[in-house]
């Protein structure tokens, strides 16, 4: 399988995601490394290029608000979190569905 990588990087994310507790929002930001990684992943040998563009506008959505740097240029919070953050829990219900849906389609 081509995209094993990609796959790996998935159910790293999908074992974290429904693991943690709290709400969508809290969830997602505490899984911002998994995002990131099954996102680079995307990109893999194999993966459809149907998933690649969602991953893609995933990613721009994900990434709205700009990051927060202290004046010494130290990362205070990412981007993916600042944009979270303010988004409801409600609209991270797509998010959270497109993960499940790539996690049953890789495995």
């Amino acid at each position: 399988m081509k995209e094993i990588y990609y796959r790996s990087k998935i159910i790293s994310l999908i074992e974290k995601i429904f693991i943690e507790t709290g709400d969508a929002r809290s969830r997602m930001q505490n899984c911002e490394t998994k995002i990131l990684n099954a996102y680079i992943a995307s990109n893999s040998k194999g993966v459809p290029i149907e998933i690649q563009n969602r991953w893609e506008q995933i990613w721009s959505e994900l990434n709205i608000k700009e990051e927060w740097k202290d004046n010494k240029g130290r990362l205070i919070q990412p981007s993916l979190s600042a944009t979270i953050k303010k988004k409801r829990n409600k609209s991270m219900e797509k998010y959270l569905h497109f993960f499940l849906e790539e996690f049953y389609r890789v495995i």
